[in-house]
Protein backbone atom coordinates (compact mmCIF):
# COMPACT_ATOMS: atom_id res chain seq x y z
CA UNK A 1 0.00 0.00 0.00
CA UNK A 2 3.30 2.44 0.63
CA UNK A 3 4.27 1.23 -1.73
CA UNK A 4 1.80 2.31 -4.17
CA UNK A 5 1.74 5.49 -2.58
CA UNK A 6 5.20 6.51 -3.01
CA UNK A 7 4.75 5.41 -7.12
CA UNK A 8 1.92 7.61 -7.63
CA UNK A 9 3.54 10.81 -5.66
CA UNK A 10 6.80 10.39 -7.76
CA UNK A 11 4.44 9.97 -11.21
CA UNK A 12 3.25 13.11 -9.80
CA UNK A 13 5.98 15.09 -9.19
CA UNK A 14 7.30 13.90 -12.44
CA UNK A 15 4.19 14.90 -14.18
CA UNK A 16 5.12 18.18 -12.63
CA UNK A 17 8.59 18.57 -13.46
CA UNK A 18 7.71 17.66 -16.99
CA UNK A 19 5.33 20.45 -17.46
CA UNK A 20 6.96 23.20 -15.30
CA UNK A 21 10.20 22.69 -16.02
CA UNK A 22 10.54 23.05 -20.24
CA UNK A 23 8.18 26.34 -19.40
CA UNK A 24 10.50 28.14 -17.04
CA UNK A 25 13.67 27.29 -19.83
CA UNK A 26 11.28 28.64 -22.47
CA UNK A 27 10.74 31.74 -19.89
CA UNK A 28 14.20 31.89 -19.80
CA UNK A 29 15.09 32.72 -23.42
CA UNK A 30 15.71 36.06 -24.00
CA UNK A 31 14.01 38.45 -26.66
CA UNK A 32 15.94 39.17 -29.63
CA UNK A 33 15.83 42.61 -30.01
CA UNK A 34 17.33 44.45 -32.99
CA UNK A 35 17.91 47.87 -32.17
CA UNK A 36 18.37 50.35 -35.50
CA UNK A 37 21.86 52.27 -34.21
CA UNK A 38 21.58 55.73 -36.71
CA UNK A 39 24.08 57.76 -38.67
CA UNK A 40 25.76 60.00 -36.60
CA UNK A 41 27.83 63.07 -37.49
CA UNK A 42 29.27 64.39 -33.95
CA UNK A 43 30.51 62.42 -30.67
CA UNK A 44 27.63 64.37 -28.50
CA UNK A 45 25.12 62.26 -30.69
CA UNK A 46 26.89 59.13 -30.34
CA UNK A 47 27.52 59.34 -26.62
CA UNK A 48 23.27 59.64 -26.48
CA UNK A 49 22.76 57.14 -28.49
CA UNK A 50 25.32 54.97 -26.86
CA UNK A 51 24.12 55.35 -23.73
CA UNK A 52 20.62 54.71 -25.14
CA UNK A 53 21.57 51.50 -26.30
CA UNK A 54 23.46 50.15 -22.66
CA UNK A 55 20.26 51.01 -20.83
CA UNK A 56 18.62 48.91 -23.30
CA UNK A 57 20.89 46.12 -22.64
CA UNK A 58 20.24 46.87 -18.59
CA UNK A 59 17.47 43.80 -19.71
CA UNK A 60 17.87 40.51 -18.90
CA UNK A 61 15.18 39.25 -20.24
CA UNK A 62 16.48 40.93 -24.25
CA UNK A 63 19.19 40.41 -26.41
CA UNK A 64 20.17 43.61 -28.18
CA UNK A 65 21.43 43.06 -31.76
CA UNK A 66 23.00 45.99 -33.01
CA UNK A 67 22.55 47.14 -36.44
CA UNK A 68 23.89 50.40 -38.06
CA UNK A 69 21.68 52.06 -40.36
CA UNK A 70 23.20 53.94 -43.09
CA UNK A 71 20.15 54.95 -44.65
CA UNK A 72 21.08 53.49 -48.10
CA UNK A 73 19.54 49.88 -47.02
CA UNK A 74 16.72 48.82 -48.79
CA UNK A 75 13.79 47.76 -46.37
CA UNK A 76 13.68 44.39 -48.30
CA UNK A 77 16.81 43.93 -47.49
CA UNK A 78 16.83 45.06 -43.86
CA UNK A 79 14.02 42.53 -43.56
CA UNK A 80 15.76 39.65 -45.09
CA UNK A 81 18.40 40.26 -42.09
CA UNK A 82 16.20 40.56 -39.28
CA UNK A 83 14.77 37.24 -40.52
CA UNK A 84 17.59 35.40 -40.50
CA UNK A 85 19.24 36.74 -37.73
CA UNK A 86 15.83 35.27 -35.88
CA UNK A 87 14.52 38.69 -34.67
CA UNK A 88 11.59 39.08 -32.25
CA UNK A 89 10.89 42.92 -32.40
CA UNK A 90 12.96 46.33 -33.43
CA UNK A 91 13.80 49.05 -31.33
CA UNK A 92 14.37 52.20 -33.80
CA UNK A 93 16.37 55.00 -31.91
CA UNK A 94 16.73 58.90 -33.70
CA UNK A 95 14.95 60.88 -36.54
CA UNK A 96 16.80 58.83 -39.55
CA UNK A 97 15.17 55.72 -38.30
CA UNK A 98 11.38 56.86 -37.62
CA UNK A 99 10.45 56.21 -41.60
CA UNK A 100 12.70 52.77 -41.56
CA UNK A 101 10.64 51.73 -38.54
CA UNK A 102 7.32 52.50 -39.60
CA UNK A 103 8.08 50.22 -42.74
CA UNK A 104 9.26 47.45 -40.49
CA UNK A 105 6.01 47.45 -38.17
CA UNK A 106 4.05 45.58 -40.93
CA UNK A 107 6.61 42.67 -40.00
CA UNK A 108 7.57 43.22 -36.41
CA UNK A 109 7.09 44.86 -33.06
CA UNK A 110 8.80 48.52 -33.50
CA UNK A 111 9.14 50.89 -30.63
CA UNK A 112 10.83 54.46 -31.49
CA UNK A 113 13.29 56.47 -29.35
CA UNK A 114 15.11 59.49 -29.22
CA UNK A 115 12.33 61.52 -31.15
CA UNK A 116 9.72 63.50 -31.12
CA UNK A 117 7.00 60.96 -31.98
CA UNK A 118 3.32 61.99 -31.32
CA UNK A 119 0.41 59.38 -31.06
CA UNK A 120 -0.26 58.43 -35.09
CA UNK A 121 -0.49 54.46 -34.80
CA UNK A 122 3.19 53.38 -33.89
CA UNK A 123 4.76 52.94 -30.52
CA UNK A 124 8.14 54.78 -28.90
CA UNK A 125 8.80 57.27 -25.72
CA UNK A 126 8.97 60.70 -27.33
CA UNK A 127 11.78 63.30 -25.92
CA UNK A 128 8.42 65.86 -24.91
CA UNK A 129 9.47 65.32 -21.05
CA UNK A 130 6.46 64.12 -19.09
CA UNK A 131 4.00 66.70 -17.74
CA UNK A 132 3.90 65.65 -14.47
CA UNK A 133 7.34 65.89 -13.27
CA UNK A 134 7.24 69.59 -14.62
CA UNK A 135 4.63 70.47 -12.25
CA UNK A 136 6.28 68.62 -9.59
CA UNK A 137 9.02 70.18 -9.86
CA UNK A 138 7.73 73.39 -10.39
CA UNK A 139 5.31 73.78 -6.81
CA UNK A 140 9.09 72.40 -5.32
CA UNK A 141 10.91 74.80 -6.81
CA UNK A 142 8.96 77.65 -6.56
CA UNK A 143 5.26 77.32 -5.06
CA UNK A 144 3.98 80.39 -5.96
CA UNK A 145 3.43 79.67 -9.18
CA UNK A 146 -0.35 79.75 -9.58
CA UNK A 147 -0.55 80.45 -14.03
CA UNK A 148 1.63 78.77 -17.16
CA UNK A 149 2.12 80.12 -20.23
CA UNK A 150 3.33 78.25 -23.08
CA UNK A 151 2.99 78.62 -26.78
CA UNK A 152 2.71 75.55 -28.98
CA UNK A 153 1.61 73.32 -32.47
CA UNK A 154 -1.02 71.21 -33.03
CA UNK A 155 0.96 68.73 -35.16
CA UNK A 156 4.09 68.26 -32.71
CA UNK A 157 2.16 69.09 -28.97
CA UNK A 158 -1.58 69.09 -29.15
CA UNK A 159 -1.66 65.27 -27.83
CA UNK A 160 0.99 66.47 -24.91
CA UNK A 161 -0.82 69.88 -23.76
CA UNK A 162 -4.18 67.86 -23.50
CA UNK A 163 -2.22 65.49 -21.34
CA UNK A 164 -0.59 68.66 -19.53
CA UNK A 165 -4.05 70.53 -18.58
CA UNK A 166 -5.55 67.50 -16.76
CA UNK A 167 -2.57 67.61 -14.82
CA UNK A 168 -2.14 70.74 -13.99
CA UNK A 169 -5.21 70.60 -12.51
CA UNK A 170 -4.31 68.51 -9.69
CA UNK A 171 -1.55 70.85 -8.88
CA UNK A 172 -4.22 73.55 -8.91
CA UNK A 173 -2.68 75.49 -11.54
CA UNK A 174 -3.94 77.14 -14.76
CA UNK A 175 -2.31 76.04 -17.89
CA UNK A 176 -2.72 78.76 -20.76
CA UNK A 177 -1.65 77.31 -23.97
CA UNK A 178 -1.28 79.81 -27.30
CA UNK A 179 -1.36 77.54 -30.35
CA UNK A 180 0.51 78.48 -33.39
CA UNK A 181 1.07 76.87 -36.91
CA UNK A 182 4.00 78.78 -37.81
CA UNK A 183 7.28 80.45 -36.58
CA UNK A 184 5.22 83.96 -37.56
CA UNK A 185 2.79 83.15 -34.91
CA UNK A 186 4.62 81.57 -32.48
CA UNK A 187 6.68 84.74 -31.96
CA UNK A 188 3.45 86.54 -32.34
CA UNK A 189 1.90 84.64 -29.30
CA UNK A 190 4.97 84.93 -27.40
CA UNK A 191 5.16 89.09 -27.40
CA UNK A 192 0.83 88.31 -26.33
CA UNK A 193 2.33 86.03 -23.61
CA UNK A 194 4.48 88.68 -22.49
CA UNK A 195 1.63 90.78 -22.33
CA UNK A 196 0.08 88.46 -19.46
CA UNK A 197 2.52 87.33 -17.15
CA UNK A 198 3.01 89.92 -14.20
CA UNK A 199 4.75 88.39 -11.31
CA UNK A 200 5.55 85.58 -9.19
CA UNK A 201 2.37 83.72 -9.65
CA UNK A 202 3.24 82.83 -13.04
CA UNK A 203 5.37 81.22 -15.35
CA UNK A 204 6.52 80.30 -18.58
CA UNK A 205 6.96 77.25 -19.87
CA UNK A 206 9.46 76.78 -23.66
CA UNK A 207 8.13 73.37 -25.22
CA UNK A 208 10.17 71.45 -27.67
CA UNK A 209 8.54 72.26 -30.54
CA UNK A 210 8.68 73.77 -34.49
CA UNK A 211 7.06 76.93 -33.43
CA UNK A 212 9.04 78.37 -30.44
CA UNK A 213 11.43 80.43 -32.13
CA UNK A 214 13.92 79.85 -29.83
CA UNK A 215 17.14 82.18 -30.37
CA UNK A 216 14.75 84.90 -31.29
CA UNK A 217 12.05 84.75 -28.11
CA UNK A 218 14.61 83.43 -25.49
CA UNK A 219 16.90 86.40 -24.53
CA UNK A 220 13.77 88.67 -24.77
CA UNK A 221 11.49 85.73 -22.34
CA UNK A 222 14.09 85.59 -20.02
CA UNK A 223 14.97 89.63 -19.97
CA UNK A 224 10.74 89.68 -19.18
CA UNK A 225 11.44 86.82 -16.19
CA UNK A 226 13.86 88.79 -14.62
CA UNK A 227 12.54 92.29 -14.32
CA UNK A 228 9.34 90.82 -13.16
CA UNK A 229 10.23 87.73 -10.84
CA UNK A 230 8.35 85.66 -13.32
CA UNK A 231 9.38 81.48 -13.69
CA UNK A 232 10.88 80.21 -16.63
CA UNK A 233 11.22 76.63 -17.37
CA UNK A 234 12.39 74.53 -20.16
CA UNK A 235 13.28 70.96 -21.81
CA UNK A 236 16.63 72.76 -22.67
CA UNK A 237 19.33 72.68 -20.02
CA UNK A 238 21.31 75.63 -21.49
CA UNK A 239 18.23 77.53 -20.94
CA UNK A 240 18.79 77.27 -17.05
CA UNK A 241 22.59 77.98 -17.80
CA UNK A 242 21.16 81.50 -19.27
CA UNK A 243 18.58 82.31 -16.68
CA UNK A 244 15.63 79.83 -17.04
CA UNK A 245 14.66 78.45 -13.41
CA UNK A 246 14.88 74.50 -14.49
CA UNK A 247 15.13 72.40 -17.19
CA UNK A 248 14.10 68.49 -17.76
CA UNK A 249 15.76 66.45 -20.02
CA UNK A 250 16.28 62.80 -20.70
CA UNK A 251 18.33 60.36 -18.77
CA UNK A 252 19.59 58.14 -21.58
CA UNK A 253 20.53 55.06 -19.36
CA UNK A 254 16.89 55.14 -17.89
CA UNK A 255 15.43 55.86 -21.71
CA UNK A 256 16.74 52.92 -22.76
CA UNK A 257 15.87 51.07 -19.86
CA UNK A 258 12.35 52.19 -20.68
CA UNK A 259 12.47 51.10 -24.71
CA UNK A 260 13.39 47.52 -23.34
CA UNK A 261 10.37 47.73 -21.17
CA UNK A 262 7.85 48.59 -23.65
CA UNK A 263 9.37 46.80 -26.69
CA UNK A 264 8.42 43.34 -24.43
CA UNK A 265 4.96 44.92 -23.45
CA UNK A 266 4.02 45.43 -27.22
CA UNK A 267 4.76 41.91 -27.91
CA UNK A 268 1.90 41.42 -25.84
CA UNK A 269 -1.38 39.58 -27.63
CA UNK A 270 -3.43 42.18 -27.85
CA UNK A 271 -1.29 45.46 -27.76
CA UNK A 272 -2.24 48.66 -28.69
CA UNK A 273 0.32 51.62 -29.93
CA UNK A 274 1.59 53.48 -27.61
CA UNK A 275 3.07 56.70 -27.27
CA UNK A 276 4.94 57.99 -24.10
CA UNK A 277 6.45 61.02 -22.89
CA UNK A 278 9.94 60.91 -21.59
CA UNK A 279 9.86 60.06 -17.61
CA UNK A 280 13.31 59.09 -16.87
CA UNK A 281 14.57 62.88 -16.97
CA UNK A 282 17.30 64.64 -15.32
CA UNK A 283 16.97 68.14 -13.79
CA UNK A 284 19.64 71.21 -13.59
CA UNK A 285 18.52 74.10 -11.74
CA UNK A 286 19.76 77.67 -11.99
CA UNK A 287 20.31 78.84 -7.97
CA UNK A 288 21.17 82.69 -8.93
CA UNK A 289 17.84 82.84 -10.84
CA UNK A 290 15.95 81.03 -7.63
CA UNK A 291 17.41 83.38 -4.83
CA UNK A 292 16.65 86.52 -7.38
CA UNK A 293 12.95 85.41 -7.78
CA UNK A 294 13.21 84.56 -3.63
CA UNK A 295 12.96 80.81 -3.57
CA UNK A 296 15.38 79.07 -1.80
CA UNK A 297 16.68 75.49 -3.56
CA UNK A 298 17.40 73.42 -0.72
CA UNK A 299 20.22 71.09 0.02
CA UNK A 300 18.08 68.06 -0.77
CA UNK A 301 17.02 69.53 -4.06
CA UNK A 302 20.77 70.73 -4.78
CA UNK A 303 21.51 67.32 -4.33
CA UNK A 304 18.42 66.07 -6.55
CA UNK A 305 19.90 68.02 -9.57
CA UNK A 306 22.24 67.20 -11.94
CA UNK A 307 23.13 70.15 -13.00
CA UNK A 308 23.32 73.35 -10.46
CA UNK A 309 24.53 76.93 -12.39
CA UNK A 310 26.09 78.76 -11.70
CA UNK A 311 29.04 76.59 -11.51
CA UNK A 312 30.52 76.66 -7.63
Amino acid sequence: MRFNRLSALLILFATIALVIIPSLLVAAVPVKVAVLYPPVANSFLTQIFDEIVDGIKLNREIEVVIYPVTGKENIESIKDKLKDDGIDTVIAIGDKNYPIGKKLAEAYPVVHGGVMIKPNGHSGISLVADPEQFFSHLKRLAPSVKRVYTVYSEASNGWLIRMAKKIAEQYDIELNAFEADTLREGSHNFRQLLGQVRDERDAVWLLLDKVVPDKAVLPVVLEKAWDSHVVVFSNNPTHVRRGALFSLFPDNYGTGESLGELVLRQRQPGAQPLVLPSKNLKISVNERTALHLGFSVIQSQRVDSELVYPVQ
